[in-house]
């Protein structure tokens, strides 16, 4: 998939979760909330893991005073 494509799948997943919910979009390019959940066993760290575990490539930035 050419950074084009990838590009307007990211923005109509943003459109859907923050502006219209009814707009149409890739569920795989909705933001999703993730958070730790002891009553199911959930945490934060293993949702990190399994979406790093099928990535090409990731980044990492930190804000500079």
């Amino acid at each position: 998939m050419d950074n084009q494509i990838i590009t307007d799948k990211i923005r109509q997943g943003l459109r859907t979760a923050f502006e219209n919910k009814d707009s149409h979009s890739d569920m795989e390019f909705r933001p999703q909330f993730v958070f730790n959940d002891f009553r199911k066993g959930r945490k934060v760290l293993a949702s990190l893991e399994r979406e790093l575990k099928y990535c090409d490539e990731f980044a990492i930035s930190r804000h500079r005073r």
